[in-house]
């Protein structure tokens, strides 16, 4: 059973938008491009794991699965699993 290929690409862009705009603030907080660069890593690489990407949320304590409800990017994956 595959989802409607529309709706995929559809929250695709709208996944990409929220990267860009967390990039734009990320960058307006940092001041020089090493900083920033330190900072989107330390932000974005456990975010990823966090938000069941690489990790299944479903292993984790129930807490942490609480925590990572709230990362837009745990969003992201879990809309994009259940319409495919």
């Amino acid at each position: 059973n595959y989802g409607n290929i529309w709706l995929v690409i559809f929250m695709c862009l709208i996944q990409g938008i929220t990267g860009m705009t967390f990039g734009l603030l990320v960058s307006t907080v940092f001041k020089d491009e090493a900083t920033a660069h330190l900072g989107i890593l330390s932000i974005f690489l456990p975010s990823m794991i966090y938000g069941g990407m690489i990790w299944p949320r479903e292993s984790m304590a129930p807490w942490l699965q609480f925590i990572t409800g709230l990362l837009p990017f745990t969003q992201g994956v879990e809309g994009l699993r259940s319409v495919m």
